[in-house]
């Protein structure tokens, strides 16, 4: 199943605005798992962006973290298998009073070991 399609099927039934619940997610594919480091450019800081990112990635089982920079965008390192990622990138880039004009992804190597998501300081 795409990415667009299950993100349809979330954002149909409203699941993504109500706590970012993602229950018929097939199983997570260990075998392909990848980590990206994203810089988020445009309105991403004051809206609640890490928050709901936090929000979605843990819904998702996706490792990581984010965290605000000093020159108004935010950076997170996200690892997860790709369909997943795709539908984190996909609910972000939904959120109310979020506007992501454009992100720098760049394929970093994998942490083994993480458990968690976090929400770093700057």
């Amino acid at each position: 199943m795409s990415t667009k399609h299950l993100w349809e099927q979330y954002a149909a039934r409203g699941r993504w605005q109500a706590g970012a619940v993602y229950n018929d997610l097939p199983p997570l594919e260990r075998d392909r798992l990848t980590r990206r480091h994203i810089v988020f450019f445009g309105q991403v800081q004051g809206v609640g962006f890490r928050y709901r990112c936090k929000l979605h990635c843990d819904a998702l089982g996706i490792t990581g973290w984010c965290k605000n920079r000093t020159d108004g965008t935010v950076e997170g390192e996200f690892q997860s298998d790709p369909l997943r990622l795709g539908l984190l990138l996909t609910a972000l880039q939904s959120q109310q009073w979020v506007h992501i004009r454009r992100m720098e992804t760049q394929t970093i190597p994998l942490c083994p070991g993480e458990a968690a998501f976090r929400v770093l300081r700057y």
